[in-house]
């Protein structure tokens, strides 16, 4: 499971009575509500915890230390996407090519507007792939030059984490 880091491993174990033993940060998984939210239970009681937002956490947490390490592993797509964009998207794209490659898409400008997607992270492989380009596309354009893209490199990453979680059921 998606968990396993926040959660314990066997979600029919008990608390332990010592407190010599680590405890996952959310304690001991024990239900699944509505598809929605996942019931834990750890020393200081019951916590509820929503699917989503633990799952993104998750992901962005795994591609901030693969940034931050080696870079983001990227997949190529089996059949490449073209996107219609505006042409200040597409002109982003030319700009900051080398930028959206360390974020581990791998993007080309195929016309005046429109680009192609030649590869996306792997661990996003499974998204949205033409809506995560247009968010991250969107933050490029807010955060302009290249210097404020990697101050806000960490908020990039959390939109694209986003769009690599689990939905509710």
């Amino acid at each position: 499971s998606v968990y396993r880091e926040m959660f314990a491993k066997d979600p029919d174990a008990t608390l332990p009575e010592s407190d010599d033993v680590t405890m996952p940060p959310l304690g001991y998984a024990i239900a699944q509500l509505h598809g929605i939210y996942i019931l834990a239970e750890n020393k200081a009681g019951l916590i509820l915890v929503d699917m989503h937002a633990a799952h993104e956490r998750i992901t962005y947490e795994h591609m901030k230390t693969a940034v931050d390490s080696e870079g983001i592993r990227s997949q190529p797509m089996l059949v490449p996407l073209s996107v219609i964009v505006s042409e200040k998207e597409a002109d982003l794209v030319e700009e900051h090519g080398s930028e959206f490659s360390g974020l581990g898409i791998d993007l080309e400008r195929a016309g005046e507007e429109s680009i192609i997607v030649r590869s996306v992270p792997t661990l996003l492989a499974k998204s949205d792939v033409e809506q995560l380009v247009r968010d991250v596309l969107s933050d490029f354009a807010e955060y302009g030059e290249s210097k404020r893209i990697e101050q806000h490199r960490d908020e990039i990453l959390s939109t694209m984490a986003c769009h690599g979680s689990v939905r509710a059921n």
